[in-house]
């Protein structure tokens, strides 16, 4: 095993010709990232929340490209979402000239409303169809259908009961799997949580590091993204 100073790029070890400090290095790197991968805002239009702002919310433009990335690897036609918020990452997947149809699931009614205000803002409805309910409830309803994609963003207290309903039901052999927040804002290493969602997240965490059935691999990028495959 690698000492510890190895593991990250913002760590002692890879910046040790450096002369800056550990921040500066973190925007010199995003600056890099942002030039090489030409990121640049969404071209898609989105009316904020008055509850949250979009940058609070919303998929960043890394992410974003990461996910295009994805997408244009594994060619998936058919991608659910759980938590839709906004609907920024829907819209965004919806575009892509692979995706044939995206199904996002969100709880709570004002941003179900909003999120469908985007979807149609951009033209996107005929190619996302939007679920106001509770996604454990909602997928019973969907239990059939298998996904090429999924994204499992909301409701992390229930991570791991939504992960094996989602086994269960609706992912098949080759089905890439992307959950957000699996660091939950650092929470996961205090030796007691502060947050309930926390305990959701490091359940997941502790069943898939035993299961056998995917190939891995986590982001250690804003809150963590891991990303599964079924074999």
């Amino acid at each position: 095993m690698q000492p510890k100073d190895k593991f990250l790029p913002n760590q002692k070890f890879y910046k040790n010709l450096s002369k800056l400090a550990i921040e500066p290095y973190n925007f010199k790197i995003y600056d890099l990232m942002e030039s090489q991968l030409n990121l640049k805002k969404s071209n898609l239009k989105f009316k904020s929340s008055k509850i949250v702002s979009l940058t609070e919310m919303a998929s960043n433009p890394l992410m974003i490209n990461i996910i295009d990335f994805i997408l244009s690897l594994f060619k998936p036609k058919n991608v659910l979402e759980i938590g839709t918020f906004m609907g920024v990452f829907s819209c965004n997947v919806a575009k892509n000239k692979f995706v044939k149809s995206v199904t996002t699931i969100e709880k709570f009614k004002d941003f179900y409303e909003l999120a469908k205000d985007n979807i149609k803002r951009n033209s996107l409805q005929k190619k996302v169809k939007i679920i106001n309910g509770d996604a454990f409830k909602v997928l019973d309803n969907i239990k059939n259908k298998k996904f090429d994609l999924i994204f499992l963003d909301g409701d992390k207290g229930n991570y791991l009961s939504l992960f094996k309903k989602l086994e269960k039901n609706n992912i098949k052999k080759n089905s890439v799997i992307i959950i957000d927040d699996i660091f939950f804002h650092g929470d996961i290493f205090n030796k007691k949580f502060t947050n309930q969602k926390s305990m959701g997240v490091t359940n997941f965490l502790s069943y898939i590091k035993k299961n056998k059935n995917y190939t891995k691999s986590i982001l250690p990028i804003f809150g963590g993204m891991m990303c599964l495959k079924k074999i």
